[in-house]
């Protein structure tokens, strides 16, 4: 299952956010992350729907916050895959 993951180099949350990542993918390596920097990328994120950021893209749906938790992020992945799944 791929994951966009949408953050900058510059911002402390997104880098919380990513270590968070990489230790879910670490126990699940059905996860493959892709990485949208926001400063390069900026038109790309904008038309993905990202609005802000750290976000996670997966599919067609976006999770983003201020603060992006090990558990909203568990949570989103585990729901999107079974979405994924049944689908």
């Amino acid at each position: 299952m791929k994951v966009t993951f949408y953050a900058s180099i510059l911002c402390p949350r997104c880098h919380f956010a990513r270590r968070l990542l990489l230790e879910i993918r670490h126990n699940d390596e059905e996860i493959e992350i892709e990485e949208i920097d926001v400063l390069a990328h900026p038109l790309q994120t904008w038309s993905d729907g990202v609005r802000i950021f750290p976000a996670l893209k997966i599919g067609d749906r976006i999770l983003s916050g201020i603060f992006l938790g090990r558990k909203m992020i568990e949570t989103f992945i585990n729901e999107t895959r079974s979405i994924v799944k049944n689908s």
